[in-house]
């Protein structure tokens, strides 16, 4: 984001459990943010399970626009089964990728998992 190459980046976890490694980044863009090179919003919300989902979004003031678009997008996720290819292209296109990296993206996801690669 400092050299221009991605205009946005999220991090989020479920139920105020930030691990230490994201705290860490979460300082770093805030250094930024306190700069005026990045701008931050914090967008919490309940989840239909009862669990509450806290994304943090980190933009350039010119690409602020991304951080609403982004929250509006994955509002589709509250919705088991909505998530398309197309809401994950749109992710991508979000945070910032071109259109061959979400084609490669899109293919890798449709692979299986090795075995054993969940236990």
């Amino acid at each position: 984001m400092l050299r221009g190459a991605k205009p946005l980046a999220m991090f989020y976890e479920a139920d105020g459990l930030f691990v230490d490694v994201v705290q860490r980044y979460l300082r770093i863009f805030d250094r930024y943010v306190r700069l005026g090179v990045f701008v931050r919003r914090d967008h919490i919300e309940p989840w239909p399970d009862g669990h509450t989902l806290h994304r943090v979004l980190f933009a350039r003031p010119e690409e602020a626009w991304r951080i609403d678009a982004m929250i509006e997008l994955m509002s589709v996720l509250k919705t088991p089964g909505a998530w398309t290819d197309e809401h994950e292209r749109e992710e991508g296109r979000l945070l910032g990728y071109e259109e061959w990296q979400n084609d490669l993206w899109l293919a890798r996801r449709r692979l299986p998992l090795p075995s054993g690669a969940l236990s």
